[in-house]
């Protein structure tokens, strides 16, 4: 639609067995119910760096990174390759943190406020255990992100998650401050004045679509309101 990919993949290749390495001792710890609702009740998330160092993810203060600074948690601490990672990543690190859904679980079709290139807000997905089976859907289009890879995606426009494999698909999940260098590893035509404008456009265009704010106000209560310029 309009010529537009809401994906680009990073110049940054992670080592998959180092990932799960340390997603092993992740996983001693609890994680903990997804506080939004646009979800089945079975997805899962555990702080890697957020608010005052929290462990759990509380979707408080401005667009859900909370009101106190970012802060490594005690999870980080005993990961090092999550660290080393995240270390790697241009830009302040605003909120990290894993995210798993369950065989079974699904993350409904909806849409987050700012997290766009477009309004300078980077959001970084970095798969750490996944699966072909996993059937995800980010802006009209389903995407499939392998283990080791580093991807950049528009969570401005729907995007759904159903995971029909046998194993908890996890990610790691981090928002970045855009910066210079962090422009760098985008196209110089992705950020270019003619294709923001063609992303803004798409986003009025879905917003006339039933589907897209009906689906979103029943489920998290709220009026529905697209990202705009």
């Amino acid at each position: 639609m309009l010529n537009i990919d809401l994906c680009i993949r990073m110049p940054l290749h992670v080592d998959p067995a180092r990932l799960q390495h340390d997603l092993k001792t992740a996983e001693e710890y609890a994680f903990f119910k997804h506080p939004l609702q646009y979800h089945d009740g079975s997805w899962q998330v555990i702080n890697l760096i957020y608010a005052n160092g929290e462990l759990a993810y509380r979707h408080e203060g401005a667009f859900g990174f909370g009101d106190l600074p970012p802060a490594k948690t005690e999870v980080l601490d005993r990961c090092p390759y999550f660290d080393e990672v995240l270390a790697s990543l241009p830009g302040k690190v605003k909120m990290a943190r894993l995210s798993a859904l369950p065989t079974n679980g699904r993350i409904l079709r909806h849409y987050d406020p700012i997290e766009s290139i477009d309004f300078n807000n980077v959001r970084i997905h970095i798969p750490i255990r996944t699966s072909r089976k996993v059937i995800f859907y980010l802006g009209y289009r389903r995407r499939r992100w392998e283990e080791g890879e580093v991807w950049y995606g528009d969570f401005t426009f729907p995007h759904s998650v159903y995971n029909r494999s046998p194993l908890t698909r996890v990610h790691i999940i981090v928002d970045l401050e855009l910066n210079d260098h962090l422009k760098e590893w985008f196209p110089r035509d992705y950020l270019s004045t003619a294709a923001l404008a063609r992303r803004a456009k798409l986003r009025r265009m879905q917003k006339d679509l039933s589907w897209y704010h009906k689906r979103l106000e029943g489920l998290i209560g709220v009026t529905s309101r697209p990202a705009t310029n």
